[in-house]
């Protein structure tokens, strides 16, 4: 369908854009609602503030998107929690470098927030396909994924190859601008961001998220969190510059990369600078995830009373040991049906392992086998009558033709005659 680049990248949004280029990736998001976060002193990494999906409907072609309806997507997702677009500065679009899809959903983008912005203060907008290409399943994901450490850091990265705006796409009349370097957060406070996601065939998503300091803040609670929120970043947002240095993360191992920032770790790890949010201060940076595995309970409930040991005559007060104990048991250890974790300090003694016994998890049972019919992929005349060949899919059939009788139908599917027709072209139901 000539979707993909010739050049295997995504030059998104600019002038160069010639179709996506596929990636590979996976991503595992943790939802909860905020006041169970809090309950259980989770790290709360960014605050999902709404949702929304639609469909484009009737459009020229299967892969023509709409512009009308991305836009009254993303008015109805804020007007669902009452939101205004003043504060969001930057939208993580699924700009996936085609001509046609950049233009169509930048062209929504603007509509939508062009008269809370201006040429001085512009919407930001990237996609970090120009990263590491299209995921597709697990594009929006990867959207979602980026934004948060962007509401974390208070750093706008620049949009990776792009040279200049796509001449279908009119920045100055929408407002909006492509960054080119690391920009610091536009403003005091609240950090918004918007993610964009669509779908091949006409399905849009969007998703509203606030940063998780300033919203903890503002509702005057006590969490975890992991933003930054250091008065040296906040002086230099006034003259539009980052100091060079290095992020301490909660691992104490994290860079900020090519728009080094600096900051205190206590800010990192939960604790701020001032106002009516004092956070907790998250543990160290020893902290590992012990999995242990095992054929039936008893058996995990021996290995782990091993472990227990082991832990604290050989590994308890040494960091290093117990890096490689965890690596060990992820990496080097068969997985089996029952399965149990803990969340160790170095520091500690064996309480955490003890702690286990009470979640000893069973995986699934014996996987089983599902026929799956998508609705794409190669299809031909007949394709159906040779599935008949297996008996699940013809009782199955026979099932449903008695169903259709019972509702009215005058046609078969099992038919030897015109209804055969019905069967072909149905058959990938």
């Amino acid at each position: 369908m000539q979707m993909l680049s010739p050049d295997g990248v995504s030059y998104s949004f600019d002038h160069r854009a010639n179709g996506y280029a596929r990636g590979e990736g996976a991503v595992v998001l943790v939802l909860k609602r905020l006041s169970d976060a809090i309950r259980d002193s989770d790290v709360i990494r960014a605050v999902v503030r709404a949702t929304g999906s639609n469909q484009d409907g009737r459009t020229p072609g299967i892969t023509q998107p709409s512009a009308e309806s991305q836009e009254q997507l993303i008015r109805h997702v804020y007007k669902s929690c009452n939101l205004g677009f003043e504060s969001t500065r930057y939208v993580e679009a699924h700009g996936t470098g085609t001509q046609l899809g950049d233009a169509t959903e930048m062209k929504a983008i603007g509509r939508a927030f062009r008269a809370s912005r201006s040429p001085k203060h512009p919407l930001y907008v990237g996609s970090v396909k120009s990263n590491i290409g299209h995921l597709e399943g697990c594009s929006g994901l990867a959207g979602i994924l980026k934004s948060i450490m962007i509401l974390e850091m208070g750093v706008i990265p620049p949009s990776a190859l792009f040279e200049k705006i796509s001449p279908k796409i009119n920045a100055k009349i929408y407002n909006v601008e492509v960054p080119t370097k690391c920009i610091p957060w536009p403003t005091n406070g609240l950090r918004r961001i918007s993610v964009n996601s669509f779908g091949f065939g006409g399905s849009n998503g969007h998703v509203i998220l606030d940063d998780a300091y300033h919203t903890l803040e503002s509702m005057n609670l006590q969490s975890f969190h992991n933003t930054l929120v250091d008065s040296t970043l906040q002086k230099s947002q006034t003259n539009g510059s980052i100091p060079n240095g290095k992020l301490n993360g909660t691992n104490g191992n994290d860079h900020a990369s090519d728009c080094g920032v600096i900051a205190d770790p206590a800010h990192v790890n939960g604790s701020t600078t001032g106002g009516s949010t004092q956070s907790v201060k998250a543990s160290g940076g020893g902290v590992q995830l012990l999995v242990w595995s095992a054929r039936d309970e008893a058996a995990l409930r021996l290995v782990m009373q091993q472990y227990t040991d082991y832990f604290d005559k050989r590994v308890s007060g040494h960091e290093e040991k117990l890096r490689r104990l965890a690596y060990t048991l992820s990496s080097r250890r068969s997985v089996m049906a029952w399965r149990a974790f803990a969340v160790v300090d170095s520091s500690e003694k064996s309480t955490a392992i003890s702690a286990a016994t009470s979640t000893l998890i069973r995986s699934a049972r014996e996987a089983g086998m599902a026929w799956i019919f998508t609705g794409q992929g190669a299809q031909y005349a007949q394709m159906g009558w040779e599935l008949l060949k297996f008996p699940i899919f013809k009782s199955t059939l026979v099932r449903i033709e008695d169903v259709f009788r019972a509702l009215g139908a005058t046609w078969s599917l099992l038919g030897k005659t015109a209804d055969c027709l019905y069967l072909n072209v149905h058959a990938n139901f």
